[in-house]
């Protein structure tokens, strides 16, 4: 995905579309790579999701034969939950205070996980996820080396931590 120059007055920002990716956002980075790290037996991913995640998740995983599973906020509204059902998503809704808790407490979910047959696709410990969202860092430095700011919007932190970690090492 490469970099989209935008002129204002002397100043001259890059924008990297991320909307443009398969699924819609940056997740795909770290989905493929989570994907492609899984055990072979196993069969169901579980993540948490407002709705992004898990559609990424179902892009890259029905072609496997995965099931996804996806805890979701109660919240969800109708279309982005029918778009989630439509592509398999399996859904449990829940309070958003309760969803929070497990991004804290991931050991909570992986605790009730078949680790033979399950996996747990979680916003910031999966590191797969995280290698993932590091190529954003690559590609930012090979397109434009000598960049002197990055701004990344930050919602749980992965892909902010993730790149900004990156950056620092290259």
């Amino acid at each position: 995905m490469r970099l989209f120059p935008y002129h204002s007055g002397e100043s001259a920002v890059f924008v990297k579309c991320e909307y443009l990716q398969p699924g819609g956002s940056y997740k795909i980075r770290g989905v493929k790579e989570f994907v492609a790290t899984l055990s072979p037996g196993v069969r169901t991913i579980q993540c948490l999701s407002a709705g992004n995640m898990a559609r990424t998740l179902a892009l890259v995983a029905n072609p496997f034969g995965l099931t996804i599973r996806a805890l979701v906020p109660d919240s969800i509204p109708t279309v982005k939950e029918e778009a989630l059902q439509s592509l398999g998503v399996k859904l449990t809704r829940l309070p958003m205070e309760e969803l929070w808790n497990y991004v804290e407490h991931p050991d909570r979910l992986v605790n009730n996980l078949d680790a033979a047959q399950e996996a747990l696709l979680h916003p910031t410990v999966s590191s797969a996820l995280t290698e993932g969202y590091q190529s954003l860092a690559d590609e930012i430095q090979q397109q434009l080396p000598t960049v002197g700011s990055v701004y990344i919007p930050f919602g749980v932190g992965g892909l902010a931590l993730a790149t900004a970690r990156r950056l620092k090492e290259i």
